[in-house]
This record gives C-alpha cells, structure tokens and sequence, in this order.
C-alpha cells in the first residue's frame, strides 16, 4: 500500500511538471523600449530613437513616429541610456555618502 502511495505521488508530480512547464512557454514575454544613440565611424550622432526590430543587416530606430533604419556598416559605437561620465559621477556620489 506504502509503496502505491509512493508511485501514485510520483506519477502526479511528473504530469504537473510536464504540463506547468507548457503553460509556462505560453506566457508572452514583455518588450523592453530601449533608447539608444547610434554613432558612426567618425564619432558623430546619425540616429537616435527606441529599437523597432534588429535585422542581419539593418537596425530599425523609432523616433516619435517615424522609423529610421540604420545600416550596420555605418555604425561605429552604440550608447545606451546615459554617457558613462554620469554613471561615473552617481558612483562617485553614492561612495562618498557611504564613506
């Protein structure tokens, strides 16, 4: 009877698991509107805006309600956000509260 029991309980966690895993891959996932500036080789700003999509070959930036596509050739670096001389300085803030 002791071991039913055991084999009755096994059997119902492995179809929970089979099936939460499932119900679980069904959830969208939430979209993340990240702002990015796009700069070329030369260092000069030649697109700002929320990512759209990512392409092979083309990056879709939307700015208010137009969308502008960035090839990846022209990109020489990508910032996120903030420049890193703020990240530097609220580092420098929160240390010396701390301290």
């Amino acid at each position: 009877m002791k071991t039913l029991n055991n084999k009755i309980r096994t059997i119902l966690l492995c179809f929970t698991l089979v099936f939460s895993i499932n119900i679980h891959s069904q959830r969208e996932t939430k979209k993340q509107n990240i702002f990015v500036r796009v700069y070329n080789l030369d260092g000069k700003k030649i697109a700002k805006g929320h990512i759209v999509f990512i392409n092979d070959t083309i990056l879709g930036l939307k700015k208010g309600s137009k969308i502008k596509e960035v090839n990846y050739f022209n990109i020489g670096h990508i910032k996120t956000k903030r420049s890193g001389g703020n990240n530097l300085l609220a580092g420098a803030l929160v240390g010396a509260i701390t301290g």
